[in-house]
C-alpha cells in the first residue's frame, strides 16, 4: 500500500511519487478556468452595453493632458502621473456645495486614442472658491473610508461595502490651474442613508448603519465615518468625525457628530453579528426609535448567514429574562427574526438606570450592573503599498508606471495614518463592557494606549447638551430624562465636567449646565454631591479641586468637620494644576477660579501652614515659603499693596522659627 503513494529510497526514507496529488491541482486548475470564463462572459456583456454618455458629443472635445495626483491612505503620500481626458465646459448636475462635470479618460493601456471605449466620470468643483488643501482632504477622507471599507469586509458581513475610487486632477493648461475631484460614474439610484448630522433616511437598509457603528468599535473610538450615500453598497462622499476634530474639513464634528449619529442609531442584527455593542441610550430614547426599528424589521430582507450570526448567537442562546429563547444554533435567521428576538433584550433592560422625576443615583466609582460581552477580531487587513483599489485594466497607476511619489501634495507635509489600528482589539459602544475591559487592563492584561471611557463620557455629555436643546424633538422641547441619562453616563466615565456639574446639582449650588435639572435636597443629596466632587477633584477639575478644599477648610455641612491635611492636599494640586482645567465654557467653573487666584490659594495655606491644626502639622518656615510666593504672584497681577502685606506677613512667620514656633 505505501508503495502505490511513495518510492523508497536507498536511504529508506519515503519520497514522494512524482505526480502524487496531481488530481487536486487538476480540479482547482478546473475552478480557474471556470472563474476566467465566467469573467470573461461578463467582460463581453459589459462591453456591448451601450454607451449613457454617447450623445454627449465627446467626438468634438479636445483632449487635454490633466496632472493627476492619487493619495496612497496606507503610506500617507500622494503619487502624480500624467492621463489624457476629455471634459465638458457645462454642469450636468450640482449639490449644495460641488458641480459635476462629464468626464471621459483614456486608458493608459491604449495603443491609439479609443474615445468611444474610454470610461466614463464626473468630475467635481466646488461652486465657490475652495483653497487648494480643500480638494486634497476631500480625496484623503474618501481614501481612508476606503481602507475602512476593505476593514469592514474582512469581518464577513452579509454585504460587503466599497468606496469609489477618487483621486484630483490639475488642469494646468487652463485659467488658474484649477483642481478637480474625479470619481467613476456608476449608474443606479443614488441613495444618501445616513448624514453627518444625525438624519437617517427612509430607505430600509441595515448595511449603511453597521458599517459606521463598525468604524467607530474598530478605531478604538477615535472616528467614525458617516455621511453614507452612493449607488448600492458603493458608496461616496463620506464624512469623517475625529475625537481631535484634525483633518477632514470643517464637516468633522467631533464627539458631537458621534452623538447625533448614535442620538438615531439603534443596532440592527448586522451589528450584532459583526459583534458590536448597542450604545448606551435611556427608555425614553429606545421609545421614540421603536417605529424606526419595528419598520426596519418588517421590510429587510437581508439574511444572516449561520457563521456571521455567531456573535449573535453567543449572546442570546438559552433562556432570556422575559422566558423566551434565543437564536437556536446553526439556524438561518432573518433581520426580521432576529430584531424579534432581540427587541426586549436592550428595550427592558437598558444599561443604565434612568428615572422621570429624578435622578437615577448611580454611586460614583462603583461597579455598573450586567457586565458585557467584550468581542475581539482577529482579521487584519491587507492593502498594497501602492494604494487601494487601482484599477489596472482603466489606466490606474501600477508597479510599472513612471510616476513620482512624494508626501508635500497634501494638507501636511506627511499624512498622518488614520486607517484601522494594528491591534485586534475593539473598544465597545457599551459603558458597561468598557468598565470590563478597562478594569482587566488595571490588572495586568495590556494598557490602553487611549482612554475610551472618556470618550464614550464626552459623547454622552454631548447627547446630554442636545436633549436639553429639544434637538430631538419636532417642537423642541427638552426631553430632562435622557439629559439625566446621559449626564449620570458621562460621570460614570469620570467625565470631569459632568461630575462637577453633577456635584453642583446635589450640592444645591448655581449650575451654568442644564439649569433645569434639579434634585430635592437632603442629607443624603448632600452626601452624593460631596462624593461627585471629590470624583471630579480627582479627575483633574481644577474648580472642583478648589471647593473641594474650601469644604474641608471651612468644615461645612457637607463634610461636617474641617480637615486641614486634606484641604492643604487639594489646595496644592490646584496650585499645580494650569490655570483653565476646567470647563471653560462653564460660568460657574470660570466663577469659582477667578475668586479664588494663585496668590489668595497660597496665602491661605500659609496661614494653615503658621496656626497648624485641624489634622495639619504646624510650620512657620514653610509659611514663610508661601507667603513670599503669595507676594511675587501678586506683585506679577499689579497688586502691590497686597504683595506688600503678604512679605511682612512672610517676616512674622519667619520669626516665630527664631522663637521656638516651629514644632
Amino acid at each position: 500500500m505505501a508503495n502505490s503513494l511513495t518510492n523508497e529510497g536507498s536511504s529508506g526514507k519515503l519520497n514522494p511519487v512524482p505526480g502524487a496529488g496531481s488530481g487536486v491541482g487538476l480540479a482547482s486548475k478546473r475552478n480557474l478556468s471556470a472563474k476566467l470564463a465566467k469573467w470573461r462572459t461578463a467582460a463581453l456583456k459589459a462591453k456591448e452595453l451601450p454607451d449613457p454618455w454617447e450623445g454627449y458629443h465627446f467626438d468634438d472635445i479636445p483632449e487635454e493632458r490633466v496632472t493627476r495626483y492619487m493619495y496612497n491612505p496606507r503610506s500617507g503620500k500622494w503619487k502624480t502621473d500624467e492621463i489624457v481626458v476629455k471634459m465638458q465646459s457645462q454642469s450636468f448636475a450640482h449639490g449644495a456645495m460641488r458641480e459635476c462635470y462629464r468626464m471621459k479618460k483614456l486608458s493608459k493601456f491604449s495603443t491609439h486614442p479609443d474615445w468611444r471605449n474610454a470610461s466614463n466620470y464626473v468630475a467635481k468643483r466646488y461652486m465657490k472658491e475652495a483653497g487648494r488643501q480643500v480638494y486634497f482632504q476631500d480625496v484623503k477622507l474618501q481614501m481612508d473610508a476606503k481602507l475602512w471599507g476593505e476593514e469592514y469586509n474582512q469581518h464577513r458581513p452579509p454585504k460587503k461595502v466599497d468606496f469609489f475610487q477618487t483621486y484630483i486632477i490639475e488642469l494646468k493648461g487652463a485659467k488658474g490651474c484649477p483642481l478637480y475631484c474625479v470619481e467613476h460614474l456608476i449608474e443606479g439610484d443614488y441613495i444618501k442613508y445616513n448624514s453627518n448630522s444625525g438624519f437617517v433616511s427612509d430607505v430600509n437598509r441595515l448595511t449603511p448603519h453597521a458599517f459606521s457603528h463598525f468604524t467607530f468599535e474598530r478605531s478604538q473610538h477615535q472616528l467614525i465615518i458617516v455621511d453614507i450615500q452612493g449607488v448600492g453598497d458603493l458608496y461616496t462622499d463620506p464624512q469623517m468625525h475625529t475625537v481631535d476634530q484634525r483633518d477632514y474639513g470643517e464637516a468633522n464634528l467631533g464627539t458631537k457628530g458621534m452623538a447625533l449619529f448614535f442620538s438615531s442609531h439603534i443596532c440592527n442584527p448586522i451589528c450584532l453579528a459583526m459583534g458590536l455593542t448597542q450604545f448606551d441610550l435611556s427608555s425614553e430614547e429606545l421609545d421614540r426609535l421603536q417605529d424606526r426599528k419595528w419598520k426596519l424589521a418588517s421590510s429587510a430582507a437581508t439574511k444572516i448567514h449561520p457563521s456571521q450570526s455567531e456573535p449573535v448567537l453567543a449572546s442570546m442562546r438559552g433562556k432570556r429574562e422575559d422566558g423566551g429563547r434565543g437564536i437556536e444554533a446553526g439556524s438561518e435567521t432573518t433581520v426580521r427574526d432576529a430584531f424579534k428576538q432581540i427587541g426586549l433584550a436592550f428595550v427592558r433592560n437598558p444599561p443604565l438606570r434612568t428615572g422621570s422625576g429624578s435622578l437615577g443615583y448611580l454611586p460614583p466609582g462603583s461597579p455598573l450592573e450586567s457586565p458585557g460581552i467584550t468581542m475581539t477580531h482577529q482579521h487584519f487587513m491587507s492593502v498594497s503599498e501602492d494604494g487601494a483599489g487601482e484599477d489596472g485594466e482603466d489606466g490606474e497607476m501600477g508597479e510599472d508606471d513612471a510616476i513620482e511619489e512624494t508626501s508635500s501634495l497634501g494638507p501636511e507635509s506627511s499624512e498622518r495614518y488614520m486607517g484601522p489600528p494594528h491591534a485586534a482589539v475593539c473598544y465597545s459602544s457599551s459603558v458597561q463592557t468598557e468598565f470590563t475591559r478597562e478594569r482587566g487592563e488595571e490588572k495586568g492584561e495590556g494598557a490602553s494606549e487611549k482612554d475610551s471611557l472618556k470618550i464614550l463620557g464626552l459623547i454622552h455629555w454631548e447627547l446630554a447638551v442636545y436633549h436639553e436643546l429639544g434637538r430631538f424633538s419636532q417642537d423642541q422641547v427638552p426631553d430632562l430624562a435622557s439629559v439625566r441619562f446621559h449626564l449620570e453616563t458621562a460621570a460614570a466615565c469620570t467625565l470631569p465636567s459632568a461630575l462637577y456639574t453633577l456635584a453642583r446639582i446635589y450640592l444645591q449650588l448655581p449650575h451654568d449646565s442644564f439649569k433645569d435639572i434639579s434634585v430635592t435636597e437632603s442629607a443624603e443629596s448632600e452626601k452624593r454631591g460631596m462624593e461627585y466632587l471629590q470624583q471630579a477633584a480627582e479627575a483633574g477639575h481644577r474648580a472642583a479641586m478648589i471647593e473641594l478644599a474650601k469644604h474641608l477648610d471651612t468644615g461645612s455641612s457637607a463634610v461636617r468637620e474641617q480637615n486641614w491635611e486634606n484641604a492643604a492636599k487639594w489646595y496644592s494640586r490646584a496650585l499645580e494644576t494650569p490655570s483653565g482645567a476646567s470647563d471653560a465654557t462653564d460660568t460657574s467653573c470660570q466663577a469659582t477660579e477667578s475668586a479664588n487666584p494663585d496668590y489668595i490659594i497660597t496665602a491661605r495655606l500659609a496661614e494653615m501652614f503658621r496656626s497648624g491644626g485641624h489634622r495639619l502639622e504646624k510650620d512657620p518656615n514653610k509659611a514663610g515659603e508661601l507667603y513670599t510666593q503669595s507676594a511675587e504672584v501678586a506683585m506679577e497681577m499689579m497688586k502691590g499693596k497686597l504683595a506688600n502685606k503678604y512679605y511682612m506677613l512672610a517676616e512674622e512667620a519667619w520669626s516665630e522659627v527664631g522663637d521656638g514656633g516651629e514644632t
